[in-house]
């Protein structure tokens, strides 16, 4: 297929330079080849075909000059653009300005951006603890939305502002709904409990979104949680969630309820889940529901701070193995019993995932030990397609870091890697083998940023389905 589609790009620009082809069709022709790229980059991700376009110098050149060209359209674009619009959005500028300063919102307790048009798109509010806005939470929502209707990105960080029984006042985030598609959303320690937290979920969860991000940690919220995940499963729009929540008084009970919740979000591409700090024995449950979401390709579990031991770990790591349709996988223990039968268990069930290209791992504070640092590395290091690698064993009784450090060097697959040993200086064979790493990375990421530079040049059309396909 390589061969193929290198011989066609250089026959096309031999039709092009001898003056057959017009530019126009050239581009078009480059237009779908790009698109054939982007749909492959997972292949040339894990198969290191990385050199195949960079190697094409053919390429390389006539997309310079479509680069330079697309740069001219924009600037010009600029031009029209700063003639057009400055009054208008000096206007809303000012008025957003005099309206946040009349309520004791200062300049660096909120941010927003504008688009072409004048239009208010992504809005931050950091509320500020040590003084009290003159009007209340619920009417800035409403005075920002009278003004900017169109605002799809919204950061709104209210914690410790509203005390429970004026949960009410960010009602005004239903009027959002047609345009938002990012929000997060900092509801931290506000003392929300279960009664507080549901009327609020109805508030925020709207059926436009596309992300949520959301942080209720130190809220008694307990199985108000479950709720939450019973409203997402309404927002069809739903890709990517992650929810903080750290000491919530969660129920143990409630464990298996919260688990049938989210296995059902089965719109969801990317899900990060902090249950840490809430004193759980059993969370086989929650990572046998995992199991069932084969439409995630990105997923993390923050379980730090538990009650989880290394039999618990024997158990959840039957159900790792099965996470065949992950891209990366995130995942802390640290401050739990895993010792080292618990590295054995987790390595093993790492080493079966085939199709990881990024693995986060947290164990410290686990007393994971020589020994286990050791058997873990020899597992991970059979991941013959990871390609990022980050791992913390830091305060583990590890007097030998070089026993993981010797299993991790020969692993000519990855890209990156980062290995945190407490406060030790890494040996000096390893040091020699990061300062490696470390320009492989840099010039794997150059050829990354060349690749997405180039999906995003050459934009998709459907009038190459069929081309598409053949190549």
């Amino acid at each position: 297929m390589t061969i193929g589609l290198f011989f066609r790009l250089s026959y096309v620009e031999y039709l092009y330079n001898l003056k057959i082809l017009p530019f126009t069709f050239f581009q078009l022709y480059y237009q779908f080849i790009g698109r054939s790229i982007y749909n492959l980059r997972g292949i040339i991700c894990k198969n290191q075909l990385f050199n195949f376009l960079l190697i094409n110098k053919v390429s390389q050149k006539i997309l310079r000059q479509m680069a330079k060209t697309q740069k001219k359209k924009q600037q010009k674009k600029e031009i029209v653009i700063a003639n057009q619009v400055p009054i208008e959005f000096q206007k809303k500028s000012e008025k957003l300005v005099k309206f946040m300063n009349d309520c004791m919102w200062f300049p660096k307790n909120y941010e927003f951006s504008f688009d072409d048009k004048g239009e208010i798109v992504n809005l931050t509010i950091n509320t500020h603890k040590n003084k009290e806005p003159n009007v209340q939470f619920e009417e800035v929502l409403k005075e920002i939305h009278s003004k900017f209707s169109s605002i799809y990105n919204l950061q709104l960080n209210i914690e410790e502002l509203l005390e429970k029984q004026y949960i009410d006042q960010i009602q005004p985030l239903q009027n959002f709904e047609e345009t938002l598609e990012i929000l997060n959303l900092n509801l931290r320690n506000q003392g929300l409990d279960k009664k507080y937290f549901e009327k609020a979920v109805k508030y925020f969860c709207l059926n436009g979104l596309k992300q949520l991000t959301l942080y209720i940690e130190k809220n008694p919220i307990n199985s108000g949680i479950c709720t939450l995940y019973t409203q997402m499963r309404q927002m069809e729009n739903l890709v990517k969630v992650h929810v903080e929540a750290r000491q919530i008084s969660f129920d143990k009970k409630q464990l298996s309820n919260l688990t049938k919740q989210i296995q059902q979000l089965s719109q969801l591409s990317s899900f990060h889940l902090n249950l840490s700090d809430n004193s759980l024995k059993s969370v086989e449950q929650l990572f046998e529901g995992f199991s069932k979401m084969s439409n995630l390709k990105h997923l993390g579990i923050d379980l730090k701070k538990n009650e989880i031991n290394e039999n618990e770990v024997e158990k959840i790591s039957k159900h790792v193995a099965k996470y065949q349709f992950l891209d990366s996988l995130f995942i802390n223990l640290s401050y739990n019993k895993v010792y080292i039968n618990g590295c054995d268990y987790l390595g093993e069930a790492l080493q079966n995932l085939k199709n990881l290209i990024k693995l986060e791992l947290r164990l410290d504070w686990d007393n994971v030990q020589d020994l286990g640092s050791s058997i873990l590395g020899s597992h991970i290091r059979k991941m013959s397609g990871l390609i990022d690698l980050d791992i913390r064993l830091n305060y583990n009784k590890i007097f030998r870091q070089e026993f993981i450090q010797n299993q991790l060097i020969g692993m000519d697959n990855l890209i990156r890697l980062k290995i945190q040993i407490s406060d030790k200086q890494p040996t000096k064979h390893f040091a020699q083998y990061q300062k490696i790493m470390r320009a492989k990375e840099a010039e794997q990421l150059k050829i990354l940023v060349f690749y997405r530079d180039l999906s995003k040049l050459l934009q998709y059309n459907s009038i190459f389905t069929l081309w598409d396909l053949y190549l």
